[in-house]
């Protein structure tokens, strides 16, 4: 106590932790030796800011790490980010107890938000510690260890035998002397109600508050028959009931015992009560009348627990608002996971949704995420848009299917915390992915989307990664000038340096002997797999292409100014494979069969070469500007990048002029790899999301998987139907039918629907006003200008129309296309008009400013200057006055 003491007030160390003399073991007082000099008035007066205590147990890292920012705003000081790396060198003005960590996650979550307060740990083992904090080890007492001399003292039992305390095997047969001795001793029916504490989740704590409901329901108790029994198991050392959390810790050493000592038939009763007691959690939730422990507790087990009562799972699974209550308090990976283990057909369905749009749901508000989950289940949603509608809060509903529901062939999309991933490979199980990103760190994630491990130790950005062929390790390539190896789990192995420049590509052998990379001076240069260097050339290599290693390990090829070049595995020369301007190349990969080399050349041809530089056959179809290749393992086809429009194509390459099969453009893709077994196809898509498409479910030819552009939307007053503008414009009924489409070689920019109905009126890219029927008959083209136009509006009456374009006017006509009047107004480009509900004013705004106009072009008033940048207008609809916002987000 003493030295604890000294520590704390000695403004010499920022973070103290307690431990036990014997690394791992259990009930060694930690917890007891934290609290009583928290107690200590030396202590108290020391830290003027106050103490606060958290008690962190088995809480995940990203509910501790909100914890710990509610007890750091008790403090009044700031939490930091949770990237920042804390600084303990100075202590603070407050005392936080983190009470019995258990993970290295748990305490990176803690550290990484503390700010100006004096943190004291209190754990079983220094492997989680980071190294900094000053520790101060508890030596066994006198008495032996004291969970086992309390458990023994209080049940009236003695230890006979010695035993070897740093065995678990042999604390663990101690114990169950003690308990198999003791128990009985409880008081009547205590045994039974203690053994169903055994049934719950072992890898979390109890909440406290569920346990009288729990032995209401098994054992007729009443609360405070309940109250009194766990005040006795907690007298007795067998559970301990923190203050400052709701939550029942039993010794691990005590739940095993008590897992063990139970029958199925106990399980299966405790199971059964806590499904009864969580059987409206829903409403639960929404009205607050359980605590957080105890609805995060139900998230996160409730399924177990319909398991271990015979129940079929997917009775809750496939409710959606259960659904929506653990993806935002757990995330989408613990949601896959349960739907995976519910195995029913409207589980796997739900499942399937969920992982296509996984980067829509985030940890956060429950009630946000409702509508986004009603629409991405159109047509599957009852529940939840009953729940919308009760909850009384405004949300846009779908009415016709979501026009970006994604392709059947997307198997899972992954959205990574704005961190830009530029290469991906996936494991030779297809079980992993590991991702470089230009935020200095790469980063390991299962395939259900959580993160497995995070690969930190660059210092500066990782440009490419590699995985080894027998899935056991990879390695990683920085502009730090190194290459880093790791094991599959994180934990690293080798660093090696490349004195000669930034290190932009690595590969690895498929024998798994050697590694290959290039710099940013054109250098290639080779390793051992243990790290020893082999040789380096000066390649002239092309830093931004990847480096293909042969099937058979013995060359390596890459793409340089003036062709192809290709390196033994001694480092040797074996041949140069010149090339014109228009076939140079954009990328190489190694045949997965062959000993041949797929280059994807400039004039969107990929040519297959033999490693002595002789080609032997071209790619069908032509890949139009495609960068990034990757190659299926059976050799049958390939994907590319495509750079426009952005996205992916994929190509059949074993049959003669085979069509295109699949074209997905969306977004800008910075690379693809293909997994072992040609089951997967993994994307690296700008700025930071990472997709898994399935290749079976890809179309055998032809399919353009495009999101066209939809710059404007126009509804008929009767709402009969509507129109989209962009990419072609588009008629839609209002059951959301499309009933046409018409110029879609053009790019519109604006659309607006007459009043009766009866026709409409567009403005687009190449400087013109056109005028369609409802079903897509032109009827005229009005030229406005040689550049954009922008905007264009038509009379509350029908009887005229106006557009703005890029060349600083306003043009009005009559609607039968009659010339009204041309204004001249004050920016360069008109942008946005709004036309009053009489029709004898109107307002045009481009940049910072606007101007107002009576319907024969007329100044009202002078320039109306706005904070920034219009984005739009809108006319009240008494038309006394007209709002403007603006970029900033402000309404002017």
């Amino acid at each position: 106590m003493t030295e604890l003491v000294a520590r704390l007030t000695s403004d010499e160390h920022g973070f103290v932790a307690v431990l036990p003399e014997l690394d791992g073991v259990e009930g060694f007082g930690t917890t007891a030796l934290a609290a009583a000099a928290c107690h200590i008035p030396e202590v108290a007066e020391h830290f003027g800011d106050g103490i606060d205590w958290l008690t962190v147990g088995a809480a995940p890292p990203h509910v501790v790490e909100s914890l710990v920012r509610d007890r750091l705003e008790s403090f009044g000081v700031p939490w930091i980010t949770a990237d920042a790396e804390p600084d303990f060198e100075e202590p603070g003005t407050g005392l936080l107890v983190l009470d019995g960590v258990r993970t290295a996650e748990q305490l990176r979550a803690c550290l990484s938000l503390t700010s100006d307060v004096t943190v004291l740990v209190t754990a079983r083992t220094a492997d989680i510690l980071p190294g900094l904090p000053s520790i101060i080890r508890l030596k066994v007492p006198d008495g032996g260890w004291p969970l086992l001399a309390r458990l023994s003292g209080s049940l009236g039992t003695s230890v006979d035998d010695a035993f070897d305390l740093a065995d678990p095997a042999a604390r663990a047969y101690a114990v169950r002397k003690v308990l198999d001795a003791g128990l009985p001793s409880l008081s009547p029916g205590a045994l039974p109600r203690l053994l169903e504490l055994g049934a719950f989740a072992a890898d979390s704590d109890i909440p406290a508050s569920i346990v009288p409901a729990v032995w209401e329901r098994t054992a007729g108790l009443s609360k405070g028959a309940s109250e009194r029994l766990l005040a006795e198991l907690c007298e007795a050392g067998l559970a301990d009931h923190r203050p400052d959390r709701d939550l029942l810790l039993v010794p691990d050493v005590v739940r095993d015992y008590l897992r063990q000592a139970s029958s199925g038939e106990v399980v299966s009763r405790t199971a059964k009560a806590l499904i009864g007691t969580f059987t409206d959690v829903e409403e639960a939730i929404v009205e607050e009348t359980v605590t957080g422990e105890a609805v995060m507790y139900c998230l996160a087990h409730l399924p177990d627990h319909y398991v271990a009562a015979g129940e079929d799972l997917a009775d809750l699974m496939t409710q959606t608002g259960w659904i929506a209550s653990k993806l935002a308090s757990l995330g989408i990976a613990a949601v896959d996971r349960d739907l995976a283990r519910a195995g029913a057909p409207e589980a796997e369905r739900l499942r399937r949704t969920l992982a296509r749009n996984a980067h829509l749901f985030t940890h956060g508000d429950r009630g946000a995420l409702l509508p986004t989950l009603a629409a991405r289940l159109y047509g599957n949603a009852g529940e939840l848009r009953e729940m919308l509608h009760a909850a009384g809060e405004p949300w846009l509903d779908c009415l016709w299917a979501p026009p970006d529901l994604p392709h059947p062939a997307l198997v899972r999309t992954m959205r990574l915390n704005d961190e830009r991933v530029t290469q991906v490979a996936i494991s030779p199980d297809s079980t992993w992915i590991a991702g470089a990103s230009w935020e200095g760190k790469a980063r390991i994630w299962n395939l259900d989307g959580s993160l497995r491990a995070t690969l930190s130790g660059h210092e500066d950005a990782v440009s490419s990664v590699a995985i080894s062929a027998d899935g056991t390790w990879l390695a990683t390539a920085s502009w730090d000038r190194t290459v880093r190896t790791w094991l599959a789990d994180g934990t690293p192995i080798a660093v090696m340096e490349a004195a000669h420049g930034e290190v932009q590509q690595v590969a690895i052998a498929p024998d798994g002997t050697w590694i290959a990379a290039v710099t940013d001076d054109g250098s290639l240069m080779a390793w051992s797999d243990t790290g020893n260097p082999l040789w380096r050339v000066q390649a002239q290599a092309d830093e931004h292409s990847k480096i293909a290693i042969g099937a058979g390990s013995a060359w390596v090829a890459h793409p340089c100014e003036d062709g192809i070049r290709v390196w033994n595995r001694d480092g040797t020369q074996r041949c140069a494979i010149p090339l014109s301007e228009d076939l140079q190349v954009a990328e190489v990969v190694a045949h997965p069969l062959r000993d041949a080399i797929v280059a994807l050349h400039m004039d969107s041809r990929a040519r297959c070469w033999s490693p002595e530089g002789a080609m032997e056959g071209v790619v069908e179809p032509a890949l139009d500007d495609c960068s990034d290749m990757a190659m299926s393992s059976d050799g049958r086809w390939l994907a590319a990048s495509v750079n426009r429009p952005e996205g992916f194509v994929t190509a059949r390459i074993d049959r003669p002029r085979e069509e295109m099969g699949f074209v997905a453009r969306h977004a800008l893709v910075n690379d693809l790899a293909v997994s072992r077994d040609s089951t997967l196809l993994v994307t690296a898509i700008e700025p930071s999301t990472i997709q898994v498409w399935d290749p079976a479910r890809f179309p055998a030819r032809g399919e353009d998987h495009r999101r066209t552009i939809a710059n404007a939307v126009a509804v008929a007053r009767d709402g009969t139907w509507l129109a989209t503008a962009g990419t072609g414009l588009s008629f839609w009924d209002s059951a959301g039918g499309r009933t046409a489409t018409v110029a879609e070689e053009t790019f519109f920019t604006s659309v607006a629907i007459s009043p009766a109905g009866r026709w409409l009126a567009t403005a687009d890219s190449d400087g013109l006003v056109r005028l369609f029927e409802r079903d897509g008959t032109p009827i005229r083209t009005l030229k406005v200008c040689d550049d954009w136009v922008d905007t264009v509006a038509i009379a509350p009456d029908g009887s005229w129309l106006a557009a703005g374009g890029r060349d600083g006017r306003a043009r009005l006509w009559y609607a039968d296309g009659t010339p009204l009047t041309t204004i001249k107004t004050s920016v360069e480009a008109v942008k946005h008009l709004a036309i009053a509900p009489d029709g004898t004013w109107m307002a045009t705004a481009g940049s910072d400013r606007m101007d107002l106009w009576d319907a024969q072009g007329r100044r009202l008033a002078p320039t109306l200057e706005t904070p920034s940048f219009v984005g739009g207008l809108a006319m009240a609809p008494d038309g006394e006055w007209v709002a403007a916002v603006h970029w900033d987000g402000g309404i002017a």
